[in-house]
């Protein structure tokens, strides 16, 4: 028995290449983590100072990106295997726009005041998390082939997750009108922001949950799981802080449906249509996926009605009857193209 576990841990490895990939991944989760966080306190006008609990665990998040990265590099300058260059290139690019982000968000600051959702450093900030994500996973999915990732798909899952949260972050930056500020004026038009969230939203549900089935061979459980996360994650940073909204827990957990019938889909039969359909089914629970902040969006071109803390929910229902059927056949589009190009995520971070 001894013996086994010796050929057990030399089998399982684990080198400086995979937990710098490892605790790249984990530190982007906790910076959009931290992000989404601190943006909901931003929205219930919440007093908070530079060491705020959602500010800790976003630049702590920063920090273990960059221990990461580091990692990554040394590892890949030692052993100057080229199946490593591409993650690591992703993961130091984007860990020095990130540090790069601190000081030029500083410095704007300074410069103009308090600043709205999408400005400049902002947007060099998830930019700089999208890319530092994408050399995670593929830094993960890369250690698979080496055998030196005891836990091949669970990391892969969390890997996903925080691209799928930056990448929201990116859309949300692009289509909610919180950007308007006494020097600029960045609040997307209205109706170019419905039609970029009606398109991106189901499209990113999409390509990301059934590109991690398709990373898991298809086995039951995963996109699930990585669902789970992203409902868990949104309760954690968005609905719970917010004492008025808290009630609409149980609404929000009915996500999880359509995420499992998908699963259930995709876990049951290769057949080309059914995968279309549950990147369609994954696509039209967007308006929910998505809630609260997606009201924001929708909102401006619909009800105007209020849309602060105690009136968001009536506002989100007397919306969501309204433009549904009008996004309806989009989404499904959407959901469908974004199942075409899961295959192309899956392939990128494929073992090799």
């Amino acid at each position: 028995m001894a013996t086994i576990g010796v050929k057990d841990l030399q089998k399982y490895h684990t080198d400086r290449f995979f937990l710098g990939s490892l605790l790249v991944s984990i530190g982007v989760l906790l910076t959009t983590t931290g992000g989404s966080w601190d943006i909901t306190n931003h929205l219930i006008n919440r007093p908070e100072t530079f060491l705020s609990i959602p500010h800790t665990v976003l630049y702590t998040g920063v920090v273990v990106t960059i221990i990461g990265a580091i990692a990554m590099l040394q590892d890949y300058r030692h052993k100057r295997d080229p199946l490593k260059s591409l993650p690591t290139k992703m993961a130091v690019i984007g860990s020095l726009v990130l540090v790069g982000a601190g000081p030029a968000d500083f410095g704007w600051h300074q410069m103009f005041g308090l600043d709205g959702l999408l400005s400049p450093t902002h947007m060099m900030l998830v930019l700089g998390m999208l890319c530092v994500s994408l050399g995670g996973l593929l830094g993960i999915r890369r250690s698979i082939s080496s055998k030196t990732n005891p836990k091949p798909m669970l990391t892969t899952l969390l890997a996903m997750l925080p691209i799928w949260l930056a990448a929201g972050g990116m859309l949300d930056m692009l289509c909610l009108p919180f950007s308007n500020t006494a020097h600029f004026k960045f609040n997307p038009d209205p109706t170019l922001a419905v039609i970029l969230a009606t398109v991106a939203f189901p499209f990113l549900s999409s390509v990301i949950l059934i590109s991690m089935s398709s990373m898991s061979q298809k086995r039951f459980g995963y996109l699930s799981a990585l669902g789970a996360s992203f409902v868990a994650v949104v309760i954690l940073t968005t609905i719970i802080p917010d004492d008025k909204i808290r009630i609409s827990i149980p609404f929000y957990l009915i996500n999880l449906i359509p995420i499992v019938v998908a699963d259930i889909i995709l876990s049951s039969s290769q057949k080309k249509p059914l995968t279309y359909l549950a990147g369609a089914i994954l696509a039209l629970g967007f308006f929910t996926l998505y809630f609260p902040l997606i009201t924001h969006v929708y909102n401006e071109i619909l009800t105007t009605a209020p849309v602060w803390p105690s009136a968001i929910i009536n506002t989100y229902f007397a919306d969501l009857t309204k433009f549904y059927p009008i996004v309806f056949l989009p989404a499904i589009a959407s959901g469908i193209l974004g199942t075409i190009a899961s295959k192309r995520l899956a392939i990128n971070s494929a073992v090799k």
